[in-house]
């Protein structure tokens, strides 16, 4: 389990999706090819995951724990194929050769239901030596279910006709100031349909630092949702 810091953050600057793809398969992608080879056998499932058709890019969510740190862009197409089970950790202490420092710097993958989600890197300038990859004191540290068991309580039974509309495997914990919320629903870029702890649901429109209550609670959204008076997509499409 991860959780985004400052996610909306006023006067954010506009990301180019499409250079920022092309930059990342070219130059950062080979190198989470090449840490992912090095690593234990038990984590040999991950090869297919860091995929430049599954893994789009990145957006840098904040510092977390003295390094920068960045949030894959999954392809919302094909992230569910990979999903296996509800399995949180996150691999540390793997070391990746920098050019620019002449040195090892240290690498955090996170991983959320097997898939890659996020990533810490301590060099703010990434010229990577993809050869020099030293995995050999690689450690993991597991999360348990405790958050997620806390917010499928406030979720409770989802209707079965509607639990396709739903990502609640990949949910997570997002605070924004004082408020907690637990992601019900992604539709990429950092963009959500989140729960408070209330049980009441807003829209996260991370580009237009949105936080936008739509339903008091959950029954007033599976209702509109089954009268087609409301949609996922005809909001995000209005939404930005």
């Amino acid at each position: 389990m991860f959780k985004i810091f400052n996610i909306f953050k006023p006067k954010r600057p506009t990301v180019d999706l499409k250079k920022l793809e092309i930059e990342f398969h070219s130059n950062l992608l080979p190198v989470f090819q090449s840490v992912v080879d090095k690593l234990p056998n038990q984590y040999s499932y991950l090869k297919n995951r860091f995929d430049e058709k599954l893994l789009r890019g990145y957006v840098k969510n904040g510092v977390k724990d003295g390094t920068d740190f960045y949030v894959f862009l999954i392809d919302q197409g094909l992230h569910k194929k990979f999903e296996t089970e509800k399995n949180n950790f996150l691999l540390y202490n793997i070391k990746v050769f920098s050019n620019y420092l002449d040195d090892f710097v240290t690498l955090k993958l996170h991983i959320n239901n097997n898939l890659p989600i996020a990533f810490e890197f301590s060099d703010k300038n990434w010229d990577f030596d993809k050869t020099k990859i030293d995995t050999s004191q690689v450690k993991v540290r597991q999360f348990d279910n405790a958050e997620y068991q806390k917010w499928i309580k406030i979720i409770g039974k989802i209707p079965d006709n509607l639990k396709n509309y739903f990502d609640i495997i990949d949910g997570f914990e997002i605070e924004i100031g004082n408020d907690k919320f637990f992601t019900i629903k992604e539709f990429g870029n950092g963009d959500y349909i989140a729960i408070n702890e209330k049980g009441e649901v807003f829209g996260l429109i991370h580009g237009k630092n949105k936080i936008e209550k739509l339903f008091d609670n959950l029954k007033q959204m599976y209702s509109s949702l089954n009268e087609n008076s409301f949609s996922f997509e005809n909001y995000y499409a209005n939404a930005n």
